[in-house]
Order: C-alpha cells, then sequence, then structure tokens
C-alpha cells in the first residue's frame, strides 16, 4: 500500500506511484525488491556472457571443420618410387615430412618461395624438385605458421622436419631442417599425399 503524506502534492504522489508500480513493489518494501531486481540483473548478465560464449565456442568448431583437409594417401607403388628418387641433374630434391599424428586432420600449406608445394597432414609427407639457390619454405593453415631458410645446391637431397604441437585448436606448428639420418627416418613413417604443386616429378 502507498502512504500519501499531508505535505505531498498530487504530481509528487503520482511520480512515486508510477516508479513504484515500475519496481514493482509497495510502501517500506522498495529496497527489498529493489535488491532482488538487481540480483536479477546479475543472472541475466551471467546468461548473457554463457551465451555469448556457447556461441563463441561453436562458431570455433564449425570454421575447423570447414578447414579440414582431406588429404588422401597416394597408391603405394607411386610412393615407392618418389621414396627412392634421386634428384635430377643440376637440381634439388626437397622432401617435407610429418610424421607426427597430433592434429592430423588439419592441413598445411607447403610453399617455397610463396608457390605451392603440397598440403600436408599427421602422417604425410610431400616434396619437390627445385633449382638450386636460397628458398624460403613456409606453412601455413594452422594456429601458427612456420618458415625455414635453407640454401639449395644442384645434385643434393635436403629433409625438412614439420612438427605439430597443441594449439588452441589446429595447433601450432614448425619446420626444421634435419639431417638425411633423420629425415629418412621420418619418411618412412608417412605416406606421400596427393595435394602436390607442379614442382615435382614422377
Amino acid at each position: 500500500m502507498i502512504v500519501f503524506e499531508d505535505t505531498m502534492d498530487m504530481n509528487t504522489v503520482g511520480k512515486k506511484a508510477r516508479i513504484n508500480r515500475l519496481w514493482g513493489i509497495a510502501g517500506n518494501s522498495g529496497k527489498k525488491y529493489k535488491v532482488l531486481s538487481n540480483k536479477n540483473k546479475g543472472e541475466n548478465k551471467m546468461k548473457r556472457a554463457l551465451g555469448f560464449l556457447a556461441v563463441f565456442v561453436v562458431s570455433i568448431i564449425a570454421v575447423g571443420c570447414a578447414t579440414m583437409n582431406t588429404v588422401k594417401e597416394m597408391p603405394s607403388d607411386v610412393d615407392s618410387k618418389v621414396k627412392s628418387l634421386q634428384p635430377p641433374a643440376g637440381k634439388s630434391l626437397v622432401y617435407i615430412v610429418r610424421p607426427t599424428f597430433l592434429g592430423k586432420p588439419f592441413g598445411g600449406t607447403i610453399t617455397a618461395n610463396e608457390e605451392f608445394v603440397g598440403t600436408t597432414q599427421g602422417g604425410i609427407y610431400v616434396y619437390a624438385v627445385l633449382a638450386p639457390g636460397e628458398y624460403k619454405f613456409k606453412v601455413t593453415g594452422h594456429d601458427s605458421d612456420s618458415e625455414v631458410m635453407v640454401n639449395l645446391e644442384g645434385g643434393k637431397t635436403y629433409y625438412i622436419y614439420q612438427s605439430v604441437y597443441p594449439g588452441l585448436f589446429k595447433g601450432t606448428t614448425s619446420l626444421k631442417l634435419v639431417s638425411k639420418e633423420q629425415g629418412r627416418e621420418a619418411l618412412e613413417k608417412c605416406k606421400l599425399g596427393d595435394k602436390l604443386g607442379k614442382n615435382i616429378a614422377h
């Protein structure tokens, strides 16, 4: 119940009545209901924040699924032939190997001086036959990019090892030039992928 004081004019009374109706209160119970209303506001903010977070997570998953690559393994005879290649006269042979299966579904795009070499996935390797010279090999498509500079010499074979580590979603990655022994060991654990650039020779 709203109690009108004699000293109040009707305008003041009307304003108080409207305020009370707005809060859903009457008389001295106003403060109690006002506190409850603030509590409800806090709960609503929390619900909105959780809703936003849920939408964000779903969006990330959707984007991740959309960016998954479907690299297929080449036939075994082609794989064996490529693994036994020797660099052509005056050329360099480069293998990029990714034996780790961490983040397997997410492909890494390999380039050499910004020219497409191939796409890797867990257990997949790609390769290129290139003219001698300095090259920047780079991988993109993960939570982070990585690159390594390699000075290629004619008649030599090189092995670049791609590692993948846990990341926000698609894993972080790194490229590293490794020895022939390390490279051959990793190469034997991989299969040739079917997404290759034009710098190849069967």
